[in-house]
């Protein structure tokens, strides 16, 4: 079986964009390498930069899924893709985040309501006391405004 060039387009920020294979449903260009499906940036960053140790992920310093310029490609563990990902500010925030209870609307009326004790609305909510508390403290939700 003949393997399928790797085709790939510069852009303007130095990214190889890949435009040769399709992509998985999180956007990554993927392949069949070594009889296995595996994202293209994985294959990329073995052939010019090595192994891939089992505790490590292969991130992207530029943040575009159709990257496989290595010089784009760091290997680092999951918490530094994570750090990564909130630094960058590509964290789902409220409603988007899928393990969110609270609609921006009842968060909105949760800091507009200055009378009812936190409790009271951490039942009607169905949340946790800490949950309002937090909300009230502008720790969490504060990209809700309007008050």
């Amino acid at each position: 079986m003949r393997r399928k060039e790797i085709k790939y387009k510069v852009v303007e920020n130095g990214c190889w964009e890949c435009f040769s294979h399709a992509v998985d449903a999180n956007g990554y260009p993927v392949a069949i390498v070594n009889h296995l499906w595996d994202r293209i940036y994985r294959h990329v960053f073995r052939l010019f930069k090595g192994g891939i140790p089992n505790e490590c992920v292969i991130r992207h310093a530029c943040d575009n899924r159709l990257c496989i310029n290595p010089e784009h490609l760091l290997i680092g563990t999951h918490k530094d893709n994570v750090s990564d990902r909130v630094k960058r500010g590509r964290s789902a925030k409220g409603e988007d985040n899928g393990r969110s209870k609270l609609t921006e609307s009842e968060v909105l009326a949760i800091l507009k309501d200055t009378v009812t004790p936190k409790m009271k609305l951490a039942k009607k909510y169905n949340v946790d006391a800490k949950i309002i508390r937090d909300i009230k403290n502008g720790i969490t939700w504060k990209s809700v405004t309007g008050l």
